[in-house]
């Protein structure tokens, strides 16, 4: 999948941002967005056009906005508000692309350790 050619992409969760070196969108087209002061904080960082601190439950853009919403590793806050408010803020036919981590990965991140054998079995049934 490819991000939309033309308009303007909102990268949630963006951390230091990276829909740059992911998929080459240039800087003045990508609105990067995290709920953390500490992650737009981040140096380095990828060039962008602005930069937004909320909730990606309550993201502050009219009705049919960006062309492209992207997240990667967005395992952490995902929920139906999200999806929500991507469908809304879309325009239309516009493009969703996200990554998750693996379920190892998002658990530990999340401070609740390392599975058990038999969670990890559960999980994937």
């Amino acid at each position: 999948m490819s991000p939309p050619q033309k308009g303007l992409i909102l990268e949630v969760g963006c951390g230091r941002g990276r829909t740059n070196e992911y998929l080459g969108v240039a800087a003045a087209r990508i609105i990067q967005m995290d709920s953390s002061a500490a992650m737009h904080s981040l140096s380095p960082r990828e060039e962008c056009l602005a930069q937004l601190h909320c909730d990606c439950r309550s993201i502050p853009f009219a009705n049919s906005q960006p062309s492209g919403v992207v997240g990667f590793l967005v395992d952490p806050f995902m929920g139906l508000g999200f999806l929500s408010e991507a469908y809304r803020i879309l325009k239309p036919n516009g493009v969703l692309i996200l990554t998750t981590p693996a379920y190892e990965w998002g658990r530990a991140i999340r401070g609740e350790g390392d599975p058990t054998d038999s969670e990890l079995s559960n999980a994937i049934l």
